[in-house]
């Protein structure tokens, strides 16, 4: 884990919750399974495609600041952002790229930070983390498209 990683910070109303945005992002956990299981049908077991370049694993990473009002990562969050925010949640790039890829539709990017300015861990709960698996240089001669 690189302390220059990037997270993408966005925040959820009780609206956003209620038209299932967090529900959304937690399926990028269901979509990272079915991937890996239509890329073994194509390219076998995951490993060794991945060590043969045919793959690339990524990890997705999505936190969330812990709502409590007694810790200073929070009250700083809230400073910068306001009280209108039911949860804040940290997606990193991958995490970030496939909420697009898979339409899952986020609101508006408060701030992009590295994993240095995450809160300390302390405050941070983990939504989830997940490998996913993309088309690798090597399983498309440099051209980066199949065929």
């Amino acid at each position: 884990m690189n302390p220059t990683d990037t997270f993408f910070v966005i925040g959820l109303t009780s609206e956003d919750v209620l038209t299932d945005v967090d529900f959304g992002i937690l399926k990028l956990s269901d979509y990272s399974l079915k991937n890996s299981m239509e890329l073994n049908q194509r390219f076998g077991p995951l490993r060794p495609a991945i060590r043969k370049g045919l793959l690339v694993e990524e990890e997705g990473e999505v936190f969330f600041l812990f709502d409590a009002t007694d810790f200073e990562g929070a009250q700083i969050y809230k400073q910068q952002f306001g009280d209108k925010y039911f949860e804040i949640k940290f997606l990193n790039d991958v995490a970030f790229r496939l909420c697009h890829d898979y339409g899952i539709k986020l609101p508006p990017v408060l701030k992009i930070i590295t994993r240095a300015e995450l809160p300390e861990p302390q405050y941070l709960g983990v939504s989830m983390r997940f490998r996913y698996c993309r088309i690798g240089a090597a399983a498309t001669g440099g051209t980066g498209t199949l065929g």
